[in-house]
């Protein structure tokens, strides 16, 4: 089975709206994602424009700091001072090769 029909199987009994999408953390490109099989991961319906725009710059960061298989990395997430629901600017995340973390 892949690791995206895993992802999907893992929010299947979560209720949704049509608009939602399943998204998950770590994100399934890796291989930390529910992929793995280990049960370590969270799922949450989102917000499918949200969670397409939020992949969308997630492959374009892999691609402009050269992410390639199997190089590790960090994921800060800085909260907005101004909101208390999730929203596309609710927060800003980092990613961060594990060679520039401190």
């Amino acid at each position: 089975m892949t690791a995206p029909r895993i992802g999907r199987l893992a929010c299947a009994p979560l209720p949704h709206a049509d608009t939602e999408e399943c998204d998950e953390f770590p994100f399934a490109s890796t291989w930390e994602g529910a992929g793995r099989g280990d049960q370590n991961y969270s799922v949450l319906y989102v917000g499918g424009t949200q969670n397409g725009q939020a992949g969308t710059a997630l492959g374009s960061w892999y691609g402009s700091d050269r992410i390639l298989h199997n190089d590790a990395f960090g994921v800060r997430i800085t909260p907005s001072q101004t909101s208390s629901t999730y929203s596309a600017d609710a927060g800003v995340a980092d990613f961060i090769p594990t060679s520039a973390q401190t």
